[in-house]
C-alpha cells in the first residue's frame, strides 16, 4: 500500500535523477512517480523503492545497451532482407542502398592478385592491383581486407562492387573465396558502404566472350581493354582487365550511362 503522504518526495533531488510528479498507485498498489535525469532529460515512472532505494541510476544504462541491441538487429535485418528480395536479373544489391552518383570501387575477388578499379561520377580515378604472398590463406584474406579497407578510406568509397563466386570444379577454391565474401559483406556492413554482386558470365555475355576456355578468355579481355581503353596489358595482367570491364560493366548496366570515362591518353 502506498505511504501516508505520497508527495513528500516530490522534486527531491537523488543526484542523477530529480523526481518531478506523482503518478498515482500501479496495479500493485505501490506508488509511482516521474523522474528526470539532470544529464539527458530522459524521464520515466518508477515505484517509490526503486527512487528511494536508488536502484533506478543504472536505468539510463540498461537503456543505452538496449538501443545498441535494437539497432544490431535491425541491421542484421536489413542484410537478411537486402540478401533474400533486392536483385534485378543477375545483379544482387546485398546490403546497402546503392548510389551511382557516390564514389565505386570494383574488385575482381582473388586472394593472391585482386584487380581493382575506382570510379567517380562515371569516371575510371584509380586502377590497379592488390597482391597478398603469404602462404596461410587466412592471413591473405585478412591483408586483403585491410588493404581494401585503405582503398575505401582513401577515396570515401560509398559502393563495393564484387564479382560473384561460383561453384566450379574446385571445392577448395570454392570454400575459400567463400570466405574472402564473407568478410567483404562484414567490412561492407561495419563501413556502411554498399555490396553489390553480379557474376563474370553476366558481364562476360554482355561483351561477347563468355567461353569455359579460360585462356581463351583471359586474351579476349585483354585484347578488349586495349580497344575500349588504350592500354596494351599484358595477358597476365588480366585480373585488371577483367575489373576494367566489370567497371564499364557497373556503368552502362547499373548505372544507365552511355559509356565509362577515363582521365589518361
Amino acid at each position: 500500500m502506498g505511504v501516508k503522504n505520497p508527495y513528500d518526495i516530490i522534486n527531491k533531488d537523488y543526484g542523477e535523477y530529480v523526481v518531478t510528479k506523482y503518478c498515482g498507485m500501479n496495479a500493485s498498489g505501490s506508488d509511482t512517480y516521474e523522474i528526470k535525469f539532470k544529464e539527458t532529460g530522459n524521464t520515466y515512472t518508477r515505484t517509490r523503492s526503486v527512487i528511494v532505494g536508488k536502484k533506478a541510476k543504472d536505468i539510463e544504462a540498461r537503456l543505452e545497451k538496449n538501443r545498441e541491441l535494437a539497432k544490431e538487429r535491425k541491421k542484421n535485418e536489413r542484410f537478411k532482407m537486402n540478401a533474400s528480395i533486392s536483385m534485378i536479373g543477375n545483379i544482387d544489391f546485398i546490403y546497402g542502398i546503392y548510389q551511382k552518383d557516390k564514389p565505386i570501387l570494383v574488385l575482381d575477388q582473388s586472394t593472391t592478385s585482386t584487380g581493382y578499379v575506382v570510379i567517380k561520377s562515371n569516371m575510371v580515378t584509380e586502377m590497379g592491383f592488390i597482391t597478398q604472398n603469404d602462404k596461410n590463406v587466412f592471413l591473405r584474406i585478412s591483408n586483403m581486407i585491410k588493404d581494401v579497407k585503405d582503398l575505401i578510406y582513401k577515396h570515401n568509397i560509398e559502393n563495393l562492387v564484387l564479382e560473384d563466386i561460383f561453384l566450379g570444379k574446385n571445392l577448395y577454391t570454392y570454400k575459400i573465396l567463400s570466405c574472402l565474401l564473407g568478410c567483404f559483406a562484414k567490412l561492407s556492413i561495419d563501413e556502411n558502404v554498399s555490396l553489390t554482386l553480379f557474376s563474370s558470365q553476366t558481364w562476360r555475355e554482355k561483351y561477347g566472350f563468355a567461353s569455359n576456355d579460360r585462356e581463351k578468355s583471359k586474351l579476349k579481355a585483354v585484347n578488349l581493354v586495349k580497344r575500349k581503353f588504350g592500354l596494351d596489358l599484358d595477358i597476365k595482367e588480366n585480373d585488371l582487365a577483367d575489373a576494367l570491364l566489370m567497371a564499364m560493366f557497373v556503368v552502362e548496366e547499373i548505372n544507365n550511362d552511355r559509356t565509362i570515362d577515363y582521365d589518361w591518353n
